[in-house]
């Protein structure tokens, strides 16, 4: 991923928990970053683009938290339990507005492939998870 990707995807994020997705600019973006108007288009073609790249970041954040959780957790099925409904809640508050944004563009008919595939990666997740937790259960 290139530097400036990344700074944009930063710098929207940040700009996300301010503004909400309505209001965010990619020109704006490109102004606080101090690079030309048109170089966001180097790599988001609109500000959806960009937007959808941030969920599937989100989405991608939020399945490494889940994973590491469950990894981490007691073998006890309140241990994991705890310790997957901490991981997700802990995201969620860390992140209300991206959480936001990911779950707004999952049901989206204008999604990208690869969002689309993320976003269905969380239920299968979810359902590993369960399967985990049912495997603890007296």
């Amino acid at each position: 991923m290139s530097h400036l990707r990344a700074a944009l995807l930063t710098r929207a994020e940040q700009a996300l928990k301010g503004k909400g997705p309505g209001e965010l600019s990619l020109r704006e973006l490109a102004r606080d970053l101090g690079v030309s108007p048109g170089a966001p288009s180097r790599h988001f073609s609109s500000k959806k683009a960009l937007l959808d790249a941030l969920a599937l970041e989100g989405f991608e954040r939020l399945r490494a938290v889940l994973t590491a959780a469950q990894a981490e957790a007691e073998a006890s099925f309140v241990g994991r339990l705890t310790a997957l409904s901490r991981a997700y809640l802990g995201f969620a508050a860390a992140n209300p507005a991206l959480l936001d944004l990911m779950y707004s563009v999952k049901y989206d008919p204008t999604a990208s492939p690869e969002l689309a595939a993320a976003s269905q990666r969380l239920p299968a997740l979810a359902a590993r998870l369960a399967f985990a937790l049912r495997g603890c259960a007296p």
